[in-house]
C-alpha cells in the first residue's frame, strides 16, 4: 500500500496587498497539481491556510504578521446582546443545505452583491467563470446553504465540511435586505450547524485588527487565534 505523495509548495512575489493601503504580501500556495482530500485539507486549514477556488494558501510575508488565522470553538460561542437581536430578526427565515453546483439564481444574486459591495475592486464586474473559479471546488466538500425570505433567494453562504469543522468560504445577500444583517446571521447560523453536526471549529479565515473588513471576526467570542503554529484561546473581551 503506497505512501501519499508529500504536498510541494511555491511562494508568490511581493505584490500589492488587498487589505492595508501601502502594503506589500508574500503568499504560499499548495501545489494545485498535486491531489487534495478532506484529511489533507484539513490538516492545511489547521495550519492556518485558507482556500480559493482549488487553490489552498496562506500568507507568508516577511515585514508584516497583520494577518492572523481565527476560529470560534462553537460549544464555547455566547451570542453578544447584538447577535441576538439579529438571530431574532431573521427567525422567519427559511434555510436550505446542497452540495456545491452552480445556479444562475445563485450566480445573480453574487453579481449583485459584487456591484454593491465591491464595485470599486477587482471583482467587478463578476462574470460566471470569476464565480465558479472563486467559490467552487472539484475536490472540497462544499456546501451552498441558502436562505430565503419566503420565496426570495436572499443570502448564499459557501461552506466547506472539515474532518473536524467548517471553513466559513465566502457568504453574499441580497443589498436589498441589508437591514436584516445577513451576513452576521449566515455567521451565526454556521455556528449552530457546527453545534448541529458535532463539529468543534468554525474557522472564519484571517483576522486583521486594523482592517475594518476583517476586524468584525474578534466580536465572536470566546475565538481561537494560530500564534507561532499554536491555536490560543482569547477570553471574551466584553
Amino acid at each position: 500500500m503506497g505512501t501519499e505523495p508529500e504536498l510541494q509548495f511555491f511562494v508568490t512575489n511581493e505584490h500589492s496587498c488587498s487589505y492595508l493601503p501601502n502594503q506589500y504580501a508574500t503568499t504560499i500556495f499548495a501545489d494545485p497539481k498535486m491531489p487534495l482530500d478532506q484529511q489533507r485539507y484539513t490538516q492545511l486549514c489547521e495550519q492556518g491556510f485558507r482556500r480559493s477556488g482549488s487553490f489552498v494558501y496562506r500568507p507568508a510575508c516577511q515585514a508584516c504578521s497583520a494577518c492572523i488565522p481565527l476560529r470560534l470553538p462553537v460549544a464555547a460561542f455566547k451570542p453578544n446582546r447584538q447577535q441576538q437581536r439579529v438571530s431574532r430578526k431573521n427567525d422567519c427565515l427559511n434555510v436550505t443545505i446542497a452540495d456545491q453546483t452552480f445556479s444562475q439564481a445563485d450566480f445573480e444574486l453574487y453579481k449583485r452583491y459584487i456591484a454593491h459591495q465591491h464595485h470599486t475592486s477587482s471583482m467587478h464586474p463578476a462574470t460566471q467563470e470569476q464565480y465558479r473559479s472563486f467559490l467552487l471546488c472539484q475536490w472540497s466538500h462544499t456546501k451552498l446553504a441558502r436562505f430565503f425570505a419566503e420565496d426570495q433567494l436572499v443570502c448564499v453562504a459557501v461552506i466547506d465540511h472539515l474532518q473536524t469543522g467548517l471553513s466559513a468560504v465566502y457568504t453574499f445577500y441580497d443589498p436589498d435586505f441589508a437591514h436584516l444583517s445577513l451576513g452576521t446571521y449566515a455567521l451565526l447560523w454556521q455556528i449552530e450547524y457546527c453545534r448541529a453536526k458535532q463539529l468543534r471549529h468554525l474557522f472564519l479565515g484571517y483576522w486583521i485588527q486594523t482592517c475594518r473588513k476583517m476586524a468584525y471576526k474578534s466580536q465572536y467570542q470566546p475565538f481561537e487565534i494560530l500564534i507561532n503554529g499554536q491555536w490560543r484561546l482569547q477570553q471574551p473581551l466584553r
